[in-house]
C-alpha cells in the first residue's frame, strides 16, 4: 500500500495494469481515479487476491476496455454512480475471468462486446432491457444455457460464442433475444445435444461454427430452418460421419469449412443444389473425402464453385 500510494501516474497515462497487489483497500488517487487518469482507455485488474470491490471505473471519461481476471475475492463492482447517458462515455469491451463471485449492480455498464468466463454471478442474474450489446462471449460453466440471465431481454445481440456449457436448452425469453442473432459459435460442448438449441429460432443467423464437439455424430434436423445461413464451419468433430442431405435446402449458404473431421468420406448429392456456394474448405480431414472430391463425377457437382481449397494432411489426425 505504501509503495502504490507514492506511484501516482501522470494524468496523460492511457494504460493502467495492475497484477497481483494484495491488499483489501487501494490507496487515494485510484480510489479518485477520475481526478488522477482522465484519459485512461485501458484498465487490467489481475490477480487481486484479497480485493473485493473495484475503483468507480464508471467514472472515466474514455475507458474503452476493461479486464478484471483472477480476483476470487471480488465481490462488487457498484455501478450506481452511472446516472444518465452523459455521465460516463461506452465502453467497448468488457472481460471478466474468474470472478466467481462477482455481481454487478444495480444495472449493467454500456459495453458493446462482454467476455464472461468462470463467473457465473455476472451470468446468472436477470437484467432489464438492453439494447446495446453486440458481441457476447461466455462459458466455463455448468449453469445450463436457459439461466443466464445475462441473454434475457437482450435486444441488438448479433454475435454469440458460447464454450464449455454443459446445458444448452434455452427458453422462451432467450430465444426472443435471440432473433436478431447474426453470429453463432458452439465451442467444446461435446457432452450435450445441439438439438437443445432451437436452431429454428434462430431466423436471422447468418454463420455458424461448431468446434471441438467430439461426440457430434450427424448434424442436428433442426438446422435445416436456417434459411439466411451463409457460412457453416466444423472444426475437430471428428465423430461426424456424413453432411446431410438437407444440405442443399440452405440455399443461401456461401461459404462451407470443414476442418479435422476425420469420419467425413463423402459430400452429400445435394452440393450441387447450393447454387450460391461460393467456397469449399476441407482441411485435414479423410484421405478418402479428397478422393471423392476428384472423381470427375464428382468434380462437376463441384464446378459451380469458385474458390476450393482441399488439402489433406492425415498425420495431423
Amino acid at each position: 500500500m505504501e509503495l502504490l500510494t507514492e506511484l501516482v501516474p501522470p494524468t496523460t497515462l492511457q494504460r493502467f495494469e495492475i497484477w497481483g497487489y494484495c491488499r483489501v483497500g487501494f490507496p487515494d488517487w485510484l480510489m479518485s481515479i477520475s481526478i488522477h487518469l482522465p484519459n485512461l482507455v485501458n484498465m487490467t485488474i489481475r490477480d487481486l487476491p484479497n480485493c473485493k470491490s473495484v475503483p468507480p471505473l464508471g467514472q472515466l471519461p474514455n475507458l474503452r476496455c476493461l479486464d478484471l481476471y483472477s480476483m476470487k475475492s471480488l465481490e462488487e463492482w457498484d455501478t450506481s454512480y452511472l446516472s444518465g447517458e452523459d455521465s460516463v462515455n461506452h465502453l467497448e469491451q468488457v472481460q471478466i475471468y474468474n470472478c466467481p463471485k462477482l455481481r454487478i449492480k444495480p444495472h449493467l455498464p454500456r459495453a458493446a462486446s462482454w467476455y464472461i468466463k468462470k463467473s457465473d454471478d455476472v451470468l446468472v442474474p436477470h437484467r432489464e432491457s438492453v439494447s446495446h450489446i453486440d458481441k457476447l462471449t461466455a462459458g466455463h460453466t455448468d449453469v445450463p444455457l436457459h439461466q443466464w440471465g445475462f441473454l434475457h431481454h437482450l435486444l441488438s445481440l448479433r454475435h454469440l460464442c458460447i464454450d464449455d456449457c454443459s446445458d444448452l436448452t434455452i427458453s422462451q425469453e432467450i430465444s426472443g433475444a435471440l432473433h436478431s442473432l447474426k453470429s453463432l459459435e458452439i465451442n467444446r460442448c461435446g457432452h450435450v445435444k445441439l438439438e437443445e438449441l432451437l436452431f429454428g429460432e434462430l431466423t436471422s443467423l447468418q454463420e455458424l461454427t461448431i468446434w471441438d464437439h467430439r461426440k457430434l455424430k450427424e448434424l442436428p434436423n433442426n438446422m435445416r430452418q436456417l434459411s439466411k445461413l451463409q457460412s457453416l464451419a466444423l472444426y475437430e468433430c471428428p465423430s461426424l460421419r456424413q453432411l446431410p442431405q438437407w444440405l442443399g435446402e440452405l440455399a443461401s449458404l456461401k461459404k462451407l469449412e470443414m476442418r479435422s473431421c476425420g469420419a467425413i468420406k463423402t459430400l452429400p448429392e445435394s452440393i450441387q443444389e447450393l447454387t450460391n456456394l461460393q467456397e469449399l474448405k476441407i482441411i485435414d480431414c479423410n484421405p478418402e473425402l479428397k478422393k471423392w472430391c476428384n472423381v470427375e463425377e464428382n468434380r462437376r457437382k463441384l464446378a459451380h464453385i469458385k474458390e476450393k481449397d482441399i488439402a489433406i494432411h492425415w498425420s495431423l489426425l
